[in-house]
């Protein structure tokens, strides 16, 4: 009777892991090449800079200002996908909603509609949202871009798989030649779309391919020990151990699936018959941390595999082991449980989300804290609710510790205020005085004098209107001498000798003249020039006057705006606060409520190990007495 309720309750443990295998390949380790694209906008390069250094925060703040600013419209509409995959990613799916709608009624362009329907796609998958990531996925149809024809086969064939649709995964993949990187992938979700849909054959032989190629990374060879586990699961569930031990002898004892896969190594000796092969990696399952499903579940198959060896007192030592081990670990969830509710679940993980410092796209939480209350958290970890639970956890923080930055600070928006209004004070005066009005009449005044003056020398050709300063002593020196020759007229000079000093006189008279009529084109062509300068200076004068005046009026209203505009963003941060604060519980509780109840559940489970070793622990204290013990298990005691 034992041996049946053993064989049941580990049956169905492999059927569940056969399960929960073909349905958590991600298709995203390896991303497709993508093809180069020219950065035509500054900014937008700048938003790429900060998105590739996953750095997401600040990409989609500089991508909102750039789009207000009309920065990057070059790049339309790659930026508005970008936005609605970045607010998908902020869990805002209204707002990307909206922007993938518009992108869809807009765009008469299959290939930007393709991509839309991708990146909802891929969310909600993400997201574990099924039902809305198949109803995307099957709006992709026509061109779609090189740079995610890849990734959308992948992401296909796995909402196929997960939505129990297995012939749609097999045409989707069945003579498609996946690039390298994601060749392994393909084949995997392939081999499993062929065992899903009755296939095991061919599902087998592409499994097979799996483990047979190159391994080019950490991912790669945790999908090799995967394909081998699937593939062994598979045989057993098939009634054929042998083969299903040739794979899981594939998979490295160090992987992620060594606990689960000793484990079925174990049933795969046991189904032969092997009972003495079977306790081998059963034994080595004891060495491990009793965390893990596997692990609890070895110790009822070693005691099994002794009592099937007739060795009742090593089945009966394995039994109480059994049951002291499943004692201690009730005890340790109890005490889990009420940790996690005295909050120091929070606080463990508050600290590791802080110890990294990025927020992602598909950002996961790497490892659990390493504290005594997560160690039965592993499982759940993977759970989508659970993750998206500890994602809009880890944004909550970010965003509340990004508010309080900023309200601290906002007091440099107050300064930067004052100083500029200090400034204006400072520097109003001088300026009103260096253009007053005053001022500026005077100026147009001697304009005018100026203009009439040129206007009247060149309707009378006044040559000396445009004489040199030097030109206009020396004749006001013959006019003197002119003067002084008249008078002398009526002295006892000689006649002949007033005669020649007039005639030097006249000479020296006609070369200034001379002179000055000589320059006088090139002089009354300089100084209309000239008197264009001056118009334009004045122009210019009465122009900074008018901005002066402007800013002036600007200033008291700017001012006044920004002091506005300030208090409005402090008042919005100091409402957004409390707002993130109640969000912040609401998440906390809801983190704690899914901890408990998982560990409730390893609980129960726990307690149902526990009854049924302490069953079968009975009867092998009813074999052990009224059995005989072997010559062998003496020896071995």
């Amino acid at each position: 009777m034992y041996s049946q309720i053993v064989k049941f309750v580990l049956r169905c443990t492999l059927v569940s892991a056969v399960i929960c295998l073909c349905a958590s390949t991600s298709p995203f380790a390896e991303e497709a090449k993508v093809e180069k694209k020219i950065i035509k906008d500054l900014h937008y390069g700048e938003v790429l800079f900060h998105f590739f250094q996953e750095d997401y925060f600040t990409s989609i703040t500089h991508l909102l200002a750039a789009q207000q600013l009309n920065r990057v419209a070059n790049h339309r509409p790659d930026d508005e996908l970008l936005l609605g995959g970045l607010n998908l990613s902020y869990g805002m799916h209204k707002e990307a909603g909206r922007i993938f709608a518009r992108l869809l009624d807009e765009s008469a362009d299959d290939a930007v509609k393709n991509r839309a329907y991708y990146y909802l796609a891929k969310i909600s998958y993400q997201r574990g949202y099924l039902p809305q990531a198949a109803q995307y996925i099957e709006n992709i149809k026509g061109a779609v871009h090189a740079d995610i024809f890849t990734e959308v086969k992948l992401l296909k064939s796995q909402i196929y798989l997960d939505t129990g649709q297995p012939q749609k995964a097999v045409a989707i993949l069945d003579d498609w030649k996946a690039p390298k990187n994601s060749r392994a992938y393909a084949l995997h979700n392939l081999g499993i779309a062929h065992i899903r849909n009755g296939d095991v054959d061919d599902g087998i032989a592409k499994l097979k391919k799996v483990s047979r190629l190159k391994v080019r990374n950490q991912s790669q060879l945790t999908l090799r020990d995967k394909t081998n586990l699937v593939a062994g699961l598979t045989m057993i569930q098939n009634k054929d151990p042998e083969k299903a031990q040739n794979y899981l002898e594939n998979v490295r004892l160090s992987g992620l699936y060594s606990d689960i896969s000793l484990l079925t190594m174990g049933w795969a000796y046991s189904e032969q018959g092997d009972y003495q092969k079977a306790l081998t990696p059963w034994l080595e399952l004891r060495n491990r941390r009793l965390t893990t499903t596997p692990v609890q579940e070895g110790l009822l198959a070693i005691a099994y595999g002794y009592s099937q060896l007739g060795l009742n007192g090593r089945a009966v030592k394995s039994y109480e082991d059994a049951v002291n081990l499943y004692q201690v670990e009730t005890t340790n969830l109890d005490e889990s449980i009420s940790a996690i509710q005295d909050g120091k679940f929070i606080a463990a993980l508050v600290k590791k989300t802080q110890d990294e410092p990025l927020l992602g796209w598909f950002w996961s939480l790497k490892s659990i804290p390493d504290v005594p209350e997560m160690r039965y958290l592993a499982e759940l970890m993977a759970d989508h609710q659970f993750h998206e639970a500890i994602k809009n956890f880890r944004d909550l923080i970010f965003l509340q510790n990004n508010l309080r930055d900023w309200l601290d600070n906002i007091a440099v928006y107050d300064t930067m205020l004052d100083t500029r209004k200090t400034r204006y004070k400072k520097n109003a005066p001088t300026a009103e005085v260096a253009i007053k009005e005053s001022l500026i009449k005077r100026f147009n005044r001697k304009y005018e004098e100026l203009n009439n003056q040129i206007m009247a020398a060149e309707q009378n050709d006044d040559v000396l209107a445009f004489a040199t300063h030097e030109e206009k002593l020396q004749l006001k020196r013959i006019e003197r001498l002119e003067n002084k020759l008249d008078k002398l007229a009526d002295t006892d000079l000689q006649k002949d000798e007033l005669e020649e000093l007039n005639k030097r006189l006249k000479i020296l008279k006609g070369r200034v003249y001379w002179a000055a009529f000589q320059q006088y084109p090139d002089r009354k062509w300089q100084a209309r020039k000239s008197l264009v300068q001056v118009e334009t200076e004045l122009n210019r004068l009465l122009s900074v006057k008018e901005s002066i005046g402007n800013v002036k009026h600007v200033a008291k209203i700017g001012f006044a705006g920004f002091e506005y505009r300030i208090a409005e963003l402090r008042e919005r941060i100091e409402k957004a606060l409390p707002r993130l604060e109640v969000a912040y519980q609401k998440q906390t509780q809801l983190l704690e409520r899914l901890a408990v109840r998982e560990l409730l559940n390893r609980r129960l489970v726990m307690q149902s190990y526990h009854a049924q070793a302490r069953l079968a622990l009975a009867q092998a204290y009813d074999r052990a007495t009224t059995g005989v013990v072997t010559e062998d298990e003496e020896e071995q005691e």
